[in-house]
């Protein structure tokens, strides 16, 4: 009977932390319609913009959940095309109650000055052609 009350213990305790996979879609608009080459913009000093690249990178990401808790992916990288709509996943976490995602547009000081080298070639911070290299 005490082995049966124990499991049953164990696996209440393991369902009270379920986790939660977090991931972020990005969807590219100008002035509110989907992201297309030829959409001429207009910025805040009334000129005129037509994108022939659009490339960026995020950093930095941080999840607040469950009343104010954050959690942190100081390791998760992404390269973002302007013409695509990519699903950024940035791990798991034990949440009941997702509330913002917080986020850097660019590199971290230490990766930025990093060899993009360094890092293997399928990784979002490696040379890339055309080349994304910041240094």
């Amino acid at each position: 009977m005490k082995k049966i009350l124990l499991i049953l213990v164990v696996f209440a305790s393991a369902s009270c932390f379920a986790q939660t996979n977090v991931s972020l879609t990005i969807d590219h608009q100008i002035n509110g319609e989907p992201f297309n080459w030829s959409t001429v913009a207009t910025n805040n000093l009334d000129t005129d913009l037509l994108f022939t690249r659009l490339e960026y990178y995020l950093s930095g990401f941080s999840v607040t959940h469950d009343g104010g808790v954050v959690t942190s992916f100081d390791e998760v990288y992404a390269l973002v095309q302007g013409d695509e709509t990519p699903t950024i996943n940035l791990g798991e976490i034990n949440a009941d109650n997702i509330e913002m995602i917080s986020f850097r547009v660019g590199v971290d000081q230490p990766n930025n000055n990093a060899d993009p080298a360094s890092w293997p070639p399928s990784a979002p911070l490696a040379p890339k052609n055309p080349s994304m290299h910041w240094g």
